[in-house]
């Protein structure tokens, strides 16, 4: 039975009368926009979320209180938010206690890219500032407080011009995006935001850089409790060289076969900017990796698989001609996407960050599950190869995307 607006109204009420008790709320109380994605009849969308953040003298606790229910992940991003922001200016995280109250208007998909949102607006309580309502991010947060990848960049873009931004801001690196989460067209979203809704991107690496555009404030490190990030990067570089040198792997496996391959002067076409686009992510993965941007690393490392997946599927089923070869590939993607969440769900880890690894691992796992179903919609539309080769996009993306589950989980 659903809560009515009435008991949701007086809930809210109550919990921020409870904040305005002199001696109870020591800092600034702030809101901020959060765009998010969400699936609607007619396809993906934007939608806005909005994030309330209120910080306390206490004993290192963080509320979460969302409406609608959002995945485990938000809970984690929440804490991992308070853990940075805080370290950002030298506060000790274990003596604050903060309320973080999200709310939004359709049901949002997963919860980790409002991290960086999140984290501003902790940052702001915290520094008894304001934020700029013109200025929008969206991003996860990093244990080292930079600012990690997202998706629905351009369904979230449109979300913020919608509350009238003027600037939004994206993680370093997605100012390129598909057109929507399924699809395979390349947009680039800042000279897109800027012609449809006059709405200025902008890429910031980490809190701090955020922090200047949304509080207007530059930020130097204080004394106070710093997170402890030798083992997260020693872990983490291991890991992002890892994951590009399997994308390395896969591209040449693609490029072998395409060359390899007897297709038609339109396949290769079709075929061949998948191709490129693979081998140019393995070098923006690389340069990323080198430059301790871990998560962008991997983001980019998992777009070049999953176009290398593609490609050699793809191949697969033009030289077979047989629709029952498309039929394998999706069968095998659904055993991964069904292994990974199993495994995933045995995942044990004890600290905040080992947390924040196996959020994203949950996250992913079940992703892949829920493409399962648009792969076999694709696959029975008809006996066309163009809607097999539709249907093992999403086969591409589901291997794949449970593999990236499974390399999260393997660091927690």
């Amino acid at each position: 039975m659903g809560v009515s607006l009435e008991r949701k109204l007086s809930i809210l009420v109550a919990f921020f009368l409870f904040l305005a008790i002199p001696g109870v709320l020591a800092y600034t109380q702030v809101t901020i926009m959060a765009p998010a994605v969400t699936r609607t009849p007619e396809g993906w969308a934007g939608v806005a979320s909005y994030i309330t953040v209120s910080v306390k003298k206490g004993d290192g606790r963080v509320f979460v209180d969302t409406f609608p229910l959002t995945q485990i992940d938000t809970q984690g991003s929440a804490r991992l938010a308070t853990e940075a922001a805080a370290s950002t200016v030298g506060v000790d995280p274990a003596k604050i206690d903060v309320f973080v109250v999200i709310r939004s208007g359709s049901a949002v998909v997963g919860g980790p890219s409002a991290g960086g949102a999140m984290s501003v607006a902790i940052l702001a309580s915290l520094l008894n500032k304001t934020v700029d309502p013109g200025v929008v991010m969206t991003g996860t947060i990093n244990p080292d407080g930079t600012i990690g990848p997202i998706g629905g960049v351009l369904q979230k873009a449109e979300a913020a011009a919608s509350v009238g931004a003027k600037v939004f801001l994206v993680p370093s690196g997605q100012t390129t995006a598909t057109e929507t989460p399924t699809s395979g067209a390349l947009v680039n979203v800042t000279q897109y935001a800027k012609e449809h809704w006059n709405l200025t991107v902008r890429e910031v690496n980490d809190l701090r850089e955020a922090a200047k555009w949304i509080i207007g404030v530059d930020i130097q490190r204080s004394g106070g409790k710093q997170i402890d990030l030798k083992k997260y990067n020693e872990i983490m570089s291991v890991a992002a060289e890892n994951m590009t040198s399997s994308a390395q792997d896969l591209c040449d496996e693609a490029k072998k076969s395409f060359q390899e391959a007897t297709l038609t002067y339109a396949e290769r076409n079709d075929l061949k900017p998948y191709l490129d686009d693979c081998l140019a992510k393995v070098d923006e993965a690389r340069k990323a990796k080198n430059d301790g941007d871990y998560y962008v690393s991997a983001s980019y490392a998992f777009q070049a698989k999953t176009n290398a997946t593609y490609v050699s599927y793809a191949i697969q089923l033009l030289k077979s001609q047989k629709k029952l070869t498309a039929r394998d590939l999706i069968q095998k993607a659904e055993d991964a996407a069904k292994d990974a969440v199993d495994r995933v769900n045995k995942t044990s880890f004890t600290s905040i960050t080992a947390f924040e690894c196996f959020a994203a691992a949950e996250s992913r796992a079940h992703e892949a599950m829920k493409r399962i179903e648009k792969a076999w919609e694709f696959y029975y539309r008809s006996d066309l190869l163009s809607d097999s080769l539709m249907a093992l996009q999403e086969a591409a993306y589901i291997k794949q995307r449970a593999g990236s589950a499974l390399w999260w989980a393997g660091l927690c």
